[in-house]
């Protein structure tokens, strides 16, 4: 019996179309829907896109609300890099017009990635870097309400700026979360440990004819965090749940540019040849909390570099532990001396 509930139940986790596994988060680009191509709503739409590529670039949902912030959205023109208009599609479009809120056109908006960067180092305020982890979504909901969920899911982690997984739901994950007694994050523990991402959010709404409650878990691995919402619809619900999941989960991977850095000593193994070396140096450069880089020793298929870091080391480890191409080898030591060990895959 509870074998059977509970793939009904889960059904919907089977090759959900709604998750985005693969698809890169588009950092600093955002699109709104606008009511017409004049300059008030042109320039209204690029505050609304910054204001979107605030939240993802900070990982919190009020980032808008920043008074450090306020400044930049103003003369949000000034950060665009590009733009273009866009034509809703046909269904979108009937949709709207039974809702009769269909906008004329969609503002795509892509601001400059560099510039924005030193502004927002300039004030101060604090980022989560790009090399965040996936998030494995359990969605403990019948299959009626699949699509509208699950929609509305990929919607959310999509303007967070986060990549989400969905379960194989095989028989292992079946029978992992098999309980009389519900589903509960100790077993959907259990169950994500078999995915390559530390983090896992399970939504489990309660729907009555007084509104809807019930508590999001997410896990990020050995830490636990949940929340119990109260929403007059599921919708309503679902956007709180995964708003509040996403801002705990970003809480503990920020990290606070500034003038100080902290040293660390690296070694990477596996660069054989001048290319591996640019590649190395080109992958390094590109993490976030990576301010600056020297080599200090190079050997045979070995090379020690020394980085300046924005944040705590940890970050850094996070960042290269979910790089494609970083294998990490010896154990990461607290010591900036130690010079942890990883390996280079070379393509």
């Amino acid at each position: 019996m509870p074998l059977r509930r509970l793939a009904a139940v889960f059904l919907l986790c089977l090759l959900a179309p709604w998750v985005a596994a693969g698809v890169a988060p588009a950092f600093y680009s955002a699109q709104v829907a606008i009511a017409d191509q004049g300059e008030e709503a042109r320039m209204a739409g690029f505050r609304e896109a910054l204001a979107q590529v605030l939240v993802k670039l900070s990982g919190q949902s009020s980032a808008a609300q920043d008074p450090r912030l306020a400044p930049l959205l103003d003369a949000a023109a000034d950060w665009v890099a590009q733009y273009r208009y866009q034509a809703p599609d046909a269904e979108s479009e009937a949709e709207s017009e039974e809702e009769a809120t269909r906008p004329v056109e969609y503002l795509m908006v892509e601001f400059a990635a560099g510039a924005l960067d030193a502004e927002l180092r300039r004030l101060g305020v604090a980022r989560w870097p790009a090399a965040r982890p996936p998030l494995l979504v359990w969605l403990d909901l019948p299959e009626p309400q699949r699509s509208r969920v699950g929609n509305r899911v990929a919607t959310l982690l999509q303007d967070r700026g986060v990549r989400g997984l969905e379960p194989l739901w095989d028989l292992q994950d079946t029978l992992a979360l098999e309980s009389e007694d519900g589903i509960d994050a100790e077993r959907v523990a259990s169950a994500s440990a078999r995915y390559d991402t530390p983090a896992w959010l399970l939504l489990a709404p309660q729907v009555d004819h007084r509104g809807v409650e019930g508590r999001w878990s997410l896990g990020d691995g050995a830490t636990l965090v949940s929340g119990s919402p109260s929403a007059a619809t599921l919708e309503d619900w679902v956007t709180a749940s995964v708003q509040q999941a996403v801002d705990a989960l970003a809480a503990s991977h920020t990290h606070q540019p500034g003038a100080d850095t902290l040293r660390q000593r690296l070694r990477v193994e596996g660069v054989h040849g001048y290319g591996d070396y640019q590649e190395v140096m080109a992958a390094l450069k590109e993490l976030e909390t990576v301010r600056d880089l020297r080599v200090e020793q190079v050997g045979p298929g070995l090379v020690t570099f020394v980085l300046e870091l924005d944040g705590d080391p940890q970050l850094l480890w996070h960042a290269l532990s979910r790089h494609d191409r970083f294998t990490p080898i010896a154990q990461v030591a607290a010591d900036p001396e130690a010079a942890p060990l990883y390996a280079w895959r070379g393509l």
